[in-house]
Parts: C-alpha cells; structure tokens; sequence
C-alpha cells in the first residue's frame, strides 16, 4: 500500500506535496516512466503526534524505469528504508531447456517484467560481460513456481552457465539529478543508487542509520538489483552523523553482493567525489571496491 504510485507517466512533476504516513513506499515509480520530478516536497512524521515513523518502506523506490529523474529542495525523514533508491532488476539461475528458449528461477512477474521484444544482456556469474544480447521473443510465467520460460530470437550458447546474470535492457532508470535534498532519520541508507549518468550535489545527509550513500550491484535470493553505475558524480555534499548502527562499516559504500562474494570486476566506472564534507562517522569515511577510474 504506496502512497502515490507512478507508472510510465512522462513529464510529470509532484510539486509542494507533504506525505505524513504510508504503509508501504511514499512513491514508486516504475515502467515506462521517463522525465519526472520532485520539487519542495516532503517526507516527515506529522507535527504534533507521537507516530515515530512516516513511511515504512522507501521514501523513492524507483524500479523498471526509463529514468531522467530530478529531484529538488525536498525533505525526506524517518522512513523505515531508504529514502531514495534507484534501481533496475537483474536475475539468475537459469537453465537451458532448448535451443533457444530456457527457463529462469527466482524471478516474479511484477519485478522482472520481460515482454517480447526485450532486449537481454548476459552477463557472466561475476558481472563481467558475455558479449551477448538476445531479444526476447516470447515468454510463458508458472507464477507459482517463481519463474518463467523465455524464448529469444537466436540461438543460445551450449555452454550457459546456471549462474548467468540477465539484464533487461528495456529498462534504464539512470540520468539523474538528486540536488539540495535532506535526507535524515531514516532507517536504512540516504541514497541507494544503482543506475548510471547521475548528479548528486548539495544534499544533506543527516543521521541515516545507514550509509548516506551506497552504490551497489548484485544478485541473491531476497535482492537482484542494479545493472552497475558508471558516469556519476557526488559534489558538494555534507553528510553528518550517518551509519549510525554500522550498517556498510562506511558513511559511502561501494559494493557488489553475488553468491560467490567480491568479483574483481568494476561494474562501477567513472565516479567523482568532489567537495564534500563528512562529519563524525563512525568508522570509515569511504569503503570503495568492484571500481575503476574513481576520483
């Protein structure tokens, strides 16, 4: 139960809205949606009440999206998740069943939504690329085995390995600009980012129980999320008090979850971290790993 839910609006802005109370997510976003924003709303506890939560869940979930997101002058708070997460779904465990069509696990219709004509990426177990992309061209669901057949246009390889990643490449829910935001006294992480060609400037992070910022990518049973984050840049920022329980053991977090752990592999390229202030963290200030090219 969402309180606003969006999906495949375009040039959409949510101006001046205040939302005290959501059971779920305070908005979700997801499908075609493309060029939106958020200006001067907020995310808070109402005044005068004892309520310690607003929403329970994300403040921002962006899932399945075509992205071009902005996000201004808002005030997010004491959520029971991130108060902004931003991410496309990836799965795995696949089996080849024929010479063009296999069956993949752990998937569900409303989180992986494949359609004929989809564009899949394979990726290798450990993020690395395949150098291979099929589209889909048909898909049968057994919703209650949680998982789907998918048929593509051409042939698979003999040799697909079970812990093969796919990514929906229909989906893109980067380009982005999340500017002079306060996220505070939330209980998961200030930014949640899995997408690519952003803009993080001049937000205040304040009292996360979380990391303020993590970036990441991975693939496990509960969570298969992000396609890798390239071309972002987090200028400006001051983040204060933040990973107040030791959430990442880091205030800015970058890291892969996989069943075989690290990979060596950087799905994270290109990032700048300039001109920010971080005060009183708890350990440390920057854990970094899976990258390239990070400045």
């Amino acid at each position: 139960a969402n309180g606003i839910s969006m999906d495949s609006n375009q040039h959409l802005t949510l101006e001046d809205i205040t939302i005290y109370s959501a059971p779920g997510h305070a908005l979700i976003s997801s499908g075609d949606q493309h060029h939106w924003q958020l200006l001067h709303c907020s995310l808070k506890r109402r005044p005068g009440k004892t309520r310690c939560i607003s929403a329970t869940a994300d403040g921002h979930h962006i899932s399945n999206s075509q992205g071009f997101y902005r996000m201004e002058h808002c005030d997010f708070s004491y959520n029971g998740d991130d108060c902004l997460n931003i991410h496309d779904n990836s799965c795995t465990g696949i089996k080849k069943v024929g010479e063009r069509t296999a069956v993949v696990g752990n998937v569900r219709r409303w989180r992986n939504p494949f359609e004929p004509g989809d564009p899949v990426e394979f990726r290798n177990g450990d993020l690395s690329p395949m150098n291979l992309r099929l589209s889909v061209d048909s898909v049968k669901w057994n919703e209650e085995q949680g998982e789907c057949e998918i048929a593509f246009d051409e042939l698979l390889p003999d040799d697909l390995a079970a812990d093969t990643i796919l990514f929906n490449r229909r989906y893109d829910s980067g380009n982005y600009i999340v500017r002079n935001n306060f996220f505070h006294h939330n209980r998961a992480r200030g930014m949640l980012i899995h997408a690519s060609n952003g803009l993080v400037e001049g937000n205040h992070f304040y009292m996360n129980q979380g990391s303020a910022i993590q970036i990441q990518c991975g693939v496990e049973q509960r969570w298969a999320e992000g396609f890798g984050v390239q071309n972002l840049v987090v200028r400006n920022n001051l983040i204060e008090s933040c990973d107040v329980n030791h959430w990442n053991m880091a205030v800015v977090y970058m890291d892969v979850y996989l069943p075989g752990g690290h990979t060596r592999y950087p799905i994270f390229r290109d990032i700048v971290f300039e001109s920010n202030t971080i005060v009183d963290c708890p350990q440390a200030a920057f854990f970094l790993s899976s990258c390239a090219n990070v400045t």
